[in-house]
């Protein structure tokens, strides 16, 4: 009698292990094409309406978009694997090496000289493990831009009293914003130079022109951002957007310069 069930057991087992098997695949392809069918969705209200996103927010249970930070890590994950890619010797964008941090900044190069003398290795020994920890550090670290950009935010807006979180998520829309059209930008520019190079010169028309387009795209967003979110007038949101346009390159600067020290850090604690 043991072993009739037994047998009987072990196939109600292995039809559960296989039923559950198939429910998990479901489930993951379910959640996939979801996934895939709200980040087009959540990129496209992004560039065009991004005060939806934030409005969203407000509710916890509308999951029409997809949350701030899981954007802003996608998109950043796609910018940083992307850029290598329509780099080139002659046109590059993050690509931040002790070259660019020293050859227009005197300070700079004190520093790292004094700094290669008291670790006493070759010039190219140190370059190659500057430029090393500036590759797999920079995506990580633009993360600080947002809390900062976010208090600046909050103080622009201090007469709104609106929760911090707000400003927050303010910032990684714009930040995640910023990257996607900063890589667009790139991509047409490089497109277009690769067509039109070989019958006239206009690489730096079209660069200037795309410089153009990524500061308008900015304050596109700063300002219907302010206007339909915020619920400022119609000049007070030209006026913040131009203020925190001017305010995120600063925020970005100081992005750049916590790049270069925190790498100085490192290499002397010898990480």
């Amino acid at each position: 009698m043991s072993a009739p069930k037994l047998k009987k057991e072990t196939d109600a087992e292995s039809a559960f292990c296989t039923y559950s098997l198939k429910s998990e695949i479901k489930n993951i392809i379910a959640e996939f094409f979801h996934f895939d069918r709200r980040i087009i969705r959540t990129l496209r209200v992004l560039l065009f309406q991004p005060w939806k996103l934030m409005t969203s927010n407000s509710n916890p249970l509308d999951d029409t978009y997809i949350a701030p930070l899981k954007l802003y890590l996608a998109v950043n994950f796609v910018f940083f694997l992307l850029i290598p890619l329509l780099s080139t010797p002659n046109f590059e964008v993050f690509s931040f090496n002790l070259e660019s941090f020293v050859q227009s900044n005197t300070s700079f190069q004190t520093i790292v000289t004094e700094q290669i003398e008291r670790m006493q290795i070759t010039p190219e020994i140190y370059t190659e493990r500057f430029n090393a920890h500036i590759k797999y550090n920079q995506s990580a670290w633009i993360f600080l831009m947002i809390p900062f950009y976010a208090v600046i935010l909050a103080l622009l807006n201090v007469k709104n009293h609106r929760p911090f979180i707000d400003y927050l998520h303010f910032s990684t829309y714009f930040l995640s914003s910023f990257l996607i059209q900063l890589l667009l930008s790139i991509a047409l520019y490089r497109t277009l130079c690769a067509a039109i190079q070989p019958i006239v010169n206009v690489s730096s028309v079209l660069g200037l022109v795309f410089i153009c387009f990524l500061l308008l795209g900015l304050v596109y967003f700063l300002f219907q951002s302010h206007k339909l979110y915020i619920k400022n007038s119609w000049l007070l949101s030209g006026l913040k957007s131009v203020i925190l346009l001017i305010l995120f390159f600063v925020t970005f600067s100081g992005y750049v310069q916590f790049l270069f020290y925190n790498t100085l850090i490192a290499l002397r604690l010898g990480y």
